[in-house]
């Protein structure tokens, strides 16, 4: 919502069945008394913009009026809501816009009909904060960043340069309708109303500069950068969870962190804070993340309610549960990109095997990454005089000077790369050297798995996204603190991991064969799609794909598990429902005409249980044509050829993502 303080308010695109005064707006009825006018507010309102979303859908209107005390207001307000029902006007109604109770219909009618005035004017919204790539005139994928008030973008004359140089397209801004993009969710969003600005960007910068060689601030403030460029980078949700006991930093570098992005005074006092709290059910989480998409979630006190249950996999999906209408129709599913920084007292594997009785899993481990704070004490406080009264301090001013990092950083971000793929590459080969060094640092001191492996990648990319943030000059830490901080953070994490068991192991192990040896892996159906020719088989041949299930030989299988035995693997694999096989065996016969294969034996791994969406979209890209595509066209060669399938193969959710 706006909001402009003025005596002078020139109200327009009034149809001429109607008048507005200052005494509100009036529906004239056939006749010459003012008596035949009919009252619908008690305050001026009229319609300044049609908005639509960029691809053409859930038109919008922003409704504007002048209050009792004066002051002009106006909301974007879902066209629908004039069809459907009065929650709406109530919503306006406690934000000054007084409709008189019986003139609601008339009221909606009225705004109507100043949507059909010829002069009104129109303009663009999308439903989700953050880093988006949008097309401009002819040139495709231009940075943008959406905040609640404002819409960032590059500057026309660099924009027109890069698009010749780049994209070989002229950039005519006479032929861009898009103009400045406006925020309009599709659900109330109560979080974004936090995202806005306080102070400036020096003020901020000499508020956390003091302490730069904290690491698990220094850790905290990169995570928040990372966040902002989950989305747009195809990254999958992180979460790093910081634990410890009471006073020892952790809602401090939880503020520090928001402070980046908007409000981040006290978590305790709601309206004074985006930092939430983890007391709310899972349909609650749910909306908590949507309401933070494309920003940044901190969450505190994790361990605070005990009915709360947290699931690891449905946070990091990045996507709710899909949900049906009272009408039997399928709601829209609430999604998030962005990273979650959490903290409590106590680490998220706990939380989770307290609340569902089980031990935690490997992917969790991976997916939520336990931090204890007290492994990254630094001892600077004996170097910083009133150490106690610095960081009471910080921690008011964090309610006080805020939201002023990140337009600045999304600003810098845009006006050096301009498009959306040129800032993909640059992070993708960042991350991938960075992860190299943490690897190969963690490998001297560390036994790393296959699973350990994976989660230090999304270490190094909350590496990158800090570094880039103190080469833009937003973020008041050197390279050295950033990459001191991650480093003692990998630490702590790899510290703190209860050890995998065996068959853990070779999970992990076989996951890391199958991504390793993608190239020489045959994906069956696109095979045959293009003529099952025996020379495009790949010479080593480490495994074959076919609709959900890798299969195996025993051969392949023991070179996959590793130092791993195969009984321990298969034991593991079954129990958990990952092997498809025959009553009574642990393998799976296989037939095809093409590779003269008549009831072979191989042990069948569902893909889907193994690898990721992420891991398998990758793989499906290496894979000409699409299996996806090849899926829906192939018919299969007999009946013994056909395996069964729980459900279909996933669609790819990132397709017009660089996954990094």
């Amino acid at each position: 919502m706006s909001v402009e303080a003025t005596q002078a308010v020139p109200w327009k695109n009034i149809p001429s069945e109607y008048h507005v005064s200052g005494d509100g707006v009036f529906l004239h009825r056939d006749g010459e008394k003012k008596s035949d006018e009919v009252q619908l507010t008690s305050v001026p309102a009229w319609v300044e913009t049609v908005t639509r979303e960029l691809n053409g859908k859930n038109w919008s209107i922003e409704v504007a009026w002048r209050d009792h005390d004066g002051v002009v207001r106006s909301q974007l307000i879902p066209y629908a809501t004039l069809l459907s029902g009065t929650e709406q006007f109530s919503v306006l109604a406690s934000e000054g816009l007084l409709i008189l109770p019986r003139a609601v219909p008339l009221f909606a009618h009225y705004l109507s009909m100043c949507v059909a005035q010829p002069a009104i004017e129109r303009s663009f919204t999308f439903p989700e904060l953050g880093f988006h790539a949008w097309n401009r005139a002819e040139v495709a994928d231009v940075l943008h960043f959406l905040m609640p008030s404002s819409c960032l973008s590059p500057a026309p004359h660099r924009l027109k340069a890069e698009a010749e140089l780049c994209q070989a397209v002229l950039y005519d801004a006479s032929k861009d309708a898009v103009g400045e993009v406006r925020y309009q969710p599709h659900y109330r969003n109560k979080a974004a109303a936090g995202y806005h600005a306080s102070g400036d960007l020096a003020a901020w910068q000499e508020l956390v500069h003091p302490f730069h060689q904290n690491d698990l601030f220094v850790f905290s403030m990169s995570f928040a950068f990372a966040s902002m460029l989950t989305g747009i980078c195809g990254v999958d949700v992180i979460i790093a969870h910081l634990y410890g006991q009471s006073s020892s930093g952790k809602t401090t570098a939880l503020q520090l962190a928001m402070s980046i992005l908007g409000k981040a005074g006290d978590p305790q006092v709601p309206s004074a804070s985006n930092v939430e709290r983890w007391n709310t059910t899972a349909n609650g989480v749910e909306l908590l993340l949507s309401e933070h998409s494309g920003m940044l979630a901190a969450v505190d006190e994790l361990g605070s309610s005990a009915e709360t249950i947290i699931s690891v996999y449905n946070a990091t999906a990045g996507a709710g549960r899909t949900r049906m209408t009272d009408s039997g129709q399928r709601r829209e599913q609430r999604t998030w990109a962005l990273g979650i920084l959490s903290s409590g007292e106590v680490s998220m594997r706990e939380k989770v095997e307290g609340a569902s009785k089980r031990s935690v899993k490997t992917g969790e481990l991976i997916r939520a990454l336990d931090i204890p704070v007290a492994s990254l004490a630094t001892g600077e406080e004996e170097h910083l005089g009133d150490y106690a009264g610095m960081i009471a301090n910080l921690k008011m001013r964090c309610g006080e000077i805020y939201g002023v990092a990140a337009p600045a950083f999304a600003q810098a971000v845009i006006d050096h790369f301009i498009f959306a793929s040129k800032l993909r590459q640059f992070l993708h080969q960042e991350t991938d050297t960075f992860h190299k060094e943490l690897k190969d640092a963690a490998a001297l001191k560390y036994r790393l798995d296959a699973a350990h492996v994976r989660a230090l990648r999304r270490f190094a990319f909350i590496q990158a996204a800090g570094i880039m943030a103190s080469q833009t000059a937003v973020f008041p830490c050197s390279e050295e603190d950033i990459r001191r901080a991650v480093s003692r953070t990998v630490s702590a994490w790899l510290e703190a991991l209860p050890p995998l068991s065996l068959g853990e192991q070779a999970v992990e192990s076989l996951r890391d064969y199958v991504i390793q040896n993608m190239g020489q892996i045959l994906h069956y159906i696109p095979w045959v799609k293009q003529g099952g020719v025996k020379a495009d088989v790949p010479i080593r041949l480490a495994a074959i794909w076919k609709t959900d299930l890798i299969l195996f030989t025993k051969d392949q299988f023991r070179q996959a598990c590793g130092d791993i035995s195969e009984k321990e693997a298969v034991k593991y694999l079954k129990a958990k429902g990952m092997l498809q096989c025959e009553a009574g065996k642990n393998t799976y016969r296989f037939t095809s005409k093409f590779l003269e294969y008549k009831n072979v034996q191989f042990i069948a791994v569902n893909a889907k249980r193994l690898l990721s969406n992420e891991e398998i979209n990758s793989a499906m890209e290496e894979s000409a044509p699409s299996e996806n595509q090849a899926l829906n066209e192939a018919e299969p060669d007999s009946e013994a050829d056909q395996l069964t399938r729980e459900d279909d193969w996933p669609q790819k959710t990132q397709k017009d993502r660089d996954s990094i």
